[in-house]
Order: C-alpha cells, then structure tokens, then sequence
C-alpha cells in the first residue's frame, strides 16, 4: 500500500480531492511538471484500493483533529476524543492498519504528560480520588483550572 506507507497521512485529507481524478480527463504531461505528477499518480493500479482502504480506516482523523485543536473542550471530552481515536484506530485491518495503531499507542504511552491529564480528568469526573499519579508540583487546588486544558501540545 504505497499510499499509506509512503506518503504518510497526507492522503487523508487528500484522498477527497483526488475523487475528480477519476473523470475522464485530457491532460497534457507537457503542459506542467504536477500534470505530470498527477497523470503519474493517476496510472498507479492500486490508487482506487488505497483510497478506499484509507477512506474507510482513517477518513476521521482530520474531523478529531480539528475538534481537538478547537477552544472551549474540557480535558474530559478532548481525552474522549483521543481515547475514541484510539479504539477506531484498534480496528483498522492489515498490516499498515497495524503499525499505525501501534504507533499511536506507544506515542501515547510514552507521554507523561498525557497520562496526568487522564489522571486529572478522572479526578474531574469523580472517576478517582487520590492524586496518585499526578506529579508532586501540582497541588489540588490547581486541578480545576486544567479542566480546559488544551492537549494537543502535549511532549
């Protein structure tokens, strides 16, 4: 699947303004190097089986982005929206679907700092009560102002 592999997730956002492409077209190589391009992507057999397989397992992504880098989410609904992503990306097929799960997973894994948002959440929600988890710096009376704290420039 060189689409996925290769070209990463560019194709997510892409693949809804390649649908035209399909239309019978008369276009001249000679008249520009990304007519070019585009004729060249145009030919590749498995275009339509990529496209469809990326529609299918991944088209979301860009709508949870957006909705995580839009203002006014408490911590509770933007850690939602990245444990949603997670499980929608748990069910995509193949070996590619595969990778980029497990590549989520281990991002997430290895962030300290997400996993203090999900401990925080939890104690906004009532889900927790104790701090354990939560780093020392970070006192109880602190807690309520994160609950609209963005996540998305979490390291």
């Amino acid at each position: 699947m060189w689409s996925v592999k290769n070209h990463h997730f560019t194709w997510i956002c892409a693949e809804r303004f390649l649908e035209p492409i399909f239309l019978p077209q008369k276009l001249n190589s000679d008249d520009a190097v990304s007519i070019e391009k585009r004729i060249s992507i145009m030919a590749e057999p498995n275009l339509g089986p990529n496209l469809t397989f990326i529609r299918s397992n991944f088209r979301f992504l860009p709508v949870k982005i957006t909705k995580l880098e839009s203002s006014g989410l408490t911590l509770f609904e933007s850690i939602n929206v990245v444990n949603y992503t997670r499980e929608t990306l748990k069910m995509a097929n193949e070996k590619v679907g595969k990778e980029i799960y497990d590549k989520f997973q281990n991002v997430i894994e290895k962030n300290k700092e997400f996993k203090t948002l999900v401990q925080i959440s939890k104690i906004h929600s009532s889900e927790v009560d104790t701090m354990e988890g939560i780093e020392e710096d970070l006192k109880v009376k602190d807690l309520a102002f994160i609950k609209y704290a963005f996540i998305n420039n979490i390291s």
